[in-house]
């Protein structure tokens, strides 16, 4: 069977596509471990470096086409282990398109995805190409094992709640909370949870010390009518 540039079999049809979490967007990508890898790439472009969700719709995985400027040989689209973010912002062999900061924040999210076994890159940007820079550009530089390692990270820490993930509110916290679309992130959540254990505790400190108040009150009162006797 014919294989992409990265000796994965390549798709003559495209996998289902998969939503980008936090976004709109879908992507075809290959199922399975490749999925959970290149969408936890394309979760945290959208969050750490740039939003994917724009209304333009230029990020894509799945393409059953040679490699680009070649005639033979098929590109990593082609076997789904390949996805274009923003590719109307960062075109095909036109540097500097990310700012500095930016650059470290992609670096910083493919250095989560290193495979703590053999130390392998998972997944490889186009901005780092020593030929011709294709910033859009994420494909998986591994083969299935190292692939399923992180995969299996990943999943493992998806279990925990993460800061922008979103949270729906009932019908009575809508209202209390003012938000019309009865939607908050998990951040919010604890920002509200803190601090209605501060005002908790704050309440309660007064009512002890009302207490406490009223109890001397009733002692001196005590005080005086067997004083009175």
């Amino acid at each position: 069977m014919a294989e992409s540039q990265n000796g994965w079999t390549v798709l003559k049809e495209p996998p289902p596509s998969v939503t980008v979490p936090g976004t709109d967007v879908r992507l075809t990508i290959r199922p399975g471990d490749v999925a959970v890898v290149l969408l936890e790439v394309a979760r945290r472009f959208h969050e750490e470096v740039e939003p994917i969700d724009r209304g333009v719709r230029d990020d894509w995985g799945w393409a059953y086409r040679p490699i680009r400027g070649k005639t033979t040989g098929f590109s990593n689209h082609a076997s789904a282990t390949a996805i274009d973010l923003n590719a109307t912002q960062h075109p095909r062999g036109v540097k500097g398109t990310f700012t500095a900061a930016q650059k470290r924040a992609v670096h910083a999210i493919l250095a989560d995805l290193v495979d703590e076994s053999t130390g392998e890159h998972v997944v490889r940007w186009g901005e780092d190409y020593t030929t011709t820079v294709d910033g859009m550009h994420f494909e998986i530089n591994a083969d299935a094992a190292p692939v399923a390692r992180v995969a299996a990270r990943i999943r493992d820490e998806d279990d925990d709640m993460k800061a922008l993930d979103k949270i729906r509110l009932g019908p009575s916290s809508k209202r209390v909370l003012n938000q019309p679309d009865g939607i908050i992130t998990y951040e919010e959540m604890l920002a509200i949870q803190t601090a209605s254990a501060v005002e908790a505790v704050r309440l309660l400190t007064t009512l002890v010390q009302e207490q406490r108040q009223a109890n001397e009150l009733i002692t001196a009162m005590l005080a005086e009518v067997k004083a009175q006797r």
